[in-house]
């Protein structure tokens, strides 16, 4: 009876042992392929939404070198017959055909003019298709016609879908009619393609077709797609579609495919491919009403198989921690007590894992006390009762008490929660993240098994990525995504002392015509540099397109922002720069209003820029 008792318990024992290590090598594996899925997402959302950016900065160039031109145009018809609209429609063709050709080989899709009713005056790629009123169905002419706003966005016409871009003309103060400047899905497939490799198709829902599509359009432009029977592709992709046929078999087969895919959102896929590992990261495509309409499906191969080898590196782990615990268990039953050996074994792990009774730290592995500089647990619980003492304070991640609860006990409670810690190396002084899992225990002493895994480059990496796409490649000044987010920050704790200044250099298309872009590029940088240095480190610094720029000025009222830009002026028209020695700059300053909102202020300070222009220039106006 009593020889039998304790093996039957040390063989208990070491089963549990046995599952529990191992749920930890599958647990840490299985967490560093969600990681590396959740950043193949945010990089290919990334690298899409900077191809947009592009193509929207083109749209945007387009409308301020023409619209004026074109406005004029649809001014004329107005009021016109059908005769004189003829004539109207020739001489737009006569001036921008031309143009348009050879703008298609740079990368436009379509230019279209609607006028003010949503009626389509002239489609440069089919100029013989006119007249047809398309407020019904599209939505960014419904905008324009009864708003005058600038819409942008995916969007399905008549004739197909566009990544469109629609701009409100105006002629003489008069709301004269509308200027479509858009990008068909192999236009930026390839500008994809060129900046980030990789391969790329575009899935579209057969209902959001048929809806809005002339039925012989739909016929002739679209087939089905092998990825599910409600998606169509468009049929000069057809070529591409085989390319892509079998990766799609081979992603339909991975875990959970059809619940990520009903779930309209933003994921990525894993799976192997002739012996090369693939991610398929599919991006959900809205269109300007934000109505779900299909998927963008972007492929790369890994270079060198890091899912296979991270899968065989688990497995050599299994088998060696199995061998391992053996010669343990084997080892243990002479000489070892159970909680001896669980602890010889967490020691060995590289995680840091710690045991808790509620707050009260029990144990902590060799790994997780190296890290802190204790030699041991008892040196350890000589300071703090509780492996939370070390945790930095951040309202962004875990701390002693979330939510009126423990720590353990927010983990427990909630698994989708924040599970991020800073803590701080003692020896080296740099901040750590890591990510911390919980699993609960049944023990007398011990209900919580605590591990943190060590994130700190992946959140460097995201970081890194965050910045760069916030920030303007040319000057290193904030771009107009990182102006949004940066007022949106400020805006939600209002702040009555934050004012904007909006400048923009005088002469500068001069400049460029007189001495190159290269040239015009390196005064925009020294601009910059020139700028950045006369700011204090909580200003913030955008370049808001071309040469104009805007600097957002916390804890400052409107009388020190005009001093502040007058300093500004100053600096800039005393300064030499390369080849055009001297420049100056006008400036438009304005206080944020508690009614403001973020296009209102912006507005206000172009105001004051624009007058500052029409008043001699190099000259700041306040209002």
């Amino acid at each position: 009876m009593t020889s039998n008792k304790p093996k039957g318990f040390e063989l208990a024992l070491f089963i549990f042992v046995l599952a529990l290590t191992s749920f930890f090598v599958y647990f840490s594996k299985q967490s560093s392929l969600n990681t590396t899925k959740e950043t193949l997402t945010s990089v290919a959302q990334t690298q899409f939404q900077a191809i947009l950016q592009a193509s929207q900065m083109s749209a945007e160039r387009f409308y301020d070198d023409h619209s004026h031109n074109i406005a004029q145009y649809m001014a004329k018809a107005l009021n016109a017959s059908p005769s004189e609209k003829a004539l109207i429609r020739d001489q737009l063709l006569d001036e921008y055909q031309t143009f348009y050709d050879n703008s298609r080989n740079k990368g436009l899709g379509v230019l279209h003019l609607f006028e003010k009713d949503g009626t389509s005056l002239l489609r440069f790629h089919r100029p013989r298709e006119f007249g047809d009123n398309t407020i019904q169905i599209r939505e960014s002419v419904n905008q324009l016609v009864h708003h005058q706003r600038y819409t942008q966005g995916l969007e399905i016409g008549r004739f197909r879908e566009a990544y469109r871009f629609v701009f409100p003309l105006f002629y003489n103060g008069q709301f004269v009619g509308g200027m479509e400047y858009s990008l068909d899905f192999s236009i930026l497939r390839n500008q994809l393609a060129k900046q980030f490799g990789g391969e790329y198709q575009q899935f579209l829902l057969k209902d959001a077709i048929a809806k809005h599509t002339f039925k012989d359009e739909e016929t002739n432009y679209y087939q089905p797609s092998t990825l599910d029977e409600k998606f169509l592709i468009a049929k000069k992709h057809a070529l591409y579609q085989v390319d892509f046929a079998p990766y799609i078999n081979e992603i339909k087969t991975t875990a959970n495919f059809q619940e990520q895919m009903a779930s309209k959102q933003a994921f990525t896929v894993l799976f192997n491919h002739q012996s090369t590992d693939m991610s398929a990261t599919f991006m959900p495509l809205f269109n300007t009403k934000q109505d779900f309409i299909g998927y963008l499906l972007s492929i790369h191969a890994f270079k060198n198989n890091e899912i296979s080898t991270l899968h065989n590196q688990m497995w050599i782990e299994l088998i060696s921690l199995w061998t391992l615990l053996t010669l343990l268990f084997l080892a243990w039953r002479k000489q070892a007590q159970s909680t001896h050996l669980i602890r010889q074994i967490l020691d060995a792990q590289p995680t840091m894992v710690a045991l808790s009774e509620n707050n009260k730290l029990q144990f902590a592995n060799k790994t997780l006390l190296n890290f802190l500089g204790y030699s041991d647990y008892t040196a350890f619980t000589q300071k703090h009762d509780c492996v939370c003492d070390v945790f930095e304070k951040d309202e962004h991640f875990l701390q002693k008490n979330m939510q009126n609860q423990l720590w353990t006990d927010y983990l427990n409670t909630h698994p989708k929660g924040i599970n991020k810690v800073k803590i701080k190396n003692p020896t080296t002084q740099k901040m750590h993240i890591f990510e911390v899992t919980i699993q609960q225990v049944k023990n007398h002493h011990i209900n919580n098994l605590i591990t943190f895994n060590d994130i700190t480059v992946i959140e460097s990496e995201k970081a890194d990525l965050k910045k760069e796409n916030q920030q303007d490649k040319l000057t290193g000044a904030y771009n107009r995504r990182g102006f949004d987010i940066l007022y949106h920050e400020i805006n939600e704790s209002f702040n009555p002392k934050l004012s904007l200044i909006m400048l923009d250099i005088d002469y500068f298309k001069v400049i460029n015509d007189q001495f190159g872009h290269q040239t015009g590029d390196h005064i925009l940088e020294a601009l910059s540099a020139l700028i950045s240095a006369n700011l204090r480190e909580e200003d913030a610094f955008i370049r808001w397109g071309g040469e104009e720029f805007i600097i957002l000025l916390q804890n400052t009222d409107l009388k020190t922002a005009t001093l502040i830009a007058n300093k500004l002026k100053t600096a800039i028209s005393q300064h030499t720069f390369t080849k055009v020695k001297k420049l100056t700059c006008s400036f438009g300053v304005t206080q944020h209003l508690i009614t403001d909102t973020q296009e209102s202020i912006v507005k206000r300070a172009d105001q004051a820029l624009y007058r500052a222009k029409k008043e001699g220039r190099n000259r700041v106006i306040s209002r």
